[in-house]
């Protein structure tokens, strides 16, 4: 029974994580959407004065357009049935590489939009793999910190010249942020599992005892 129950659930855990995979990458899609028609209002609002405002504008547009495609794509392949069960790690490390890439572009660490790391963890938890929560925590700190390094530091003809320095209070405060909504998220996932697996062996348990009763019957 208890081989039973863990082939029910093993199949039970692939169908829902490939439709937490496809409603994550809805969602992605929508926030990516909403993210970038903001910025296009805040660039018609100030417009754009000099060259490198320019090339910041060119540069996230790009990242932008990528970032929509290969959502498309990854939608495209779910709905065609053709994702494989590494899918989720491969969308979550797009994620925070893309995340990562648009903040150099823009503000870097000091930029309002480090929020990002946060909504590639809380999307995790749709696609009820803890080992993913930890992937996607590990990544938004790396993505961070790369950040980080980059704003105190900025290398010129080999040489590293230490520039303004971020508030370290900041830097702290994000970093436990990432790490806190890492834990809940892993928490939500853990919780999830177990009620399932519990439902499962509470269906097989009064299975068995209908059949009992059934034979018992059957013999008086």
């Amino acid at each position: 029974m208890a081989a039973a129950g863990a082939s029910r659930f093993d199949a039970m855990l692939r169908v829902e994580r490939q439709a937490g995979e496809l409603r994550a990458n809805l969602l992605r899609l929508l926030a990516v959407a909403g993210f970038y028609g903001n910025h296009l209002i805040d660039v018609a609002r100030q417009g754009i004065a000099d060259p490198q405002q320019r090339l910041q504008f060119s540069a996230t547009a790009v990242v932008v357009v990528m970032w929509g495609f290969l959502i498309g794509h990854v939608i495209v392949s779910l709905r065609l049935g053709r994702a494989r069960p590494e899918l989720m790690y491969l969308t979550t490390g797009v994620d925070l590489v893309l995340t990562t890439v648009l903040l150099m572009f823009l503000q870097g660490a000091t930029s309002w939009l480090v929020l990002l790391y946060l909504l590639v963890i809380a999307s995790t938890p749709l696609r009820l793999s803890v080992s993913l929560v930890r992937v996607a925590t590990c990544g938004a700190w790396s993505g961070y910190l790369v950040l980080v390094v980059r704003h105190w530091y900025f290398s010129q003809d080999g040489q590293m010249i230490l520039l303004e320095p971020l508030d370290s209070a900041r830097v702290v405060i994000v970093l436990l942020a990432i790490g806190v909504s890492g834990l809940f998220a892993g928490q939500a996932v853990r919780q999830t599992l177990r009620i399932g697996m519990r439902g499962i062996g509470h269906s097989l348990v009064g299975g068995q005892r209908e059949r009992e009763s059934d034979g018992t019957g059957e013999r008086s």
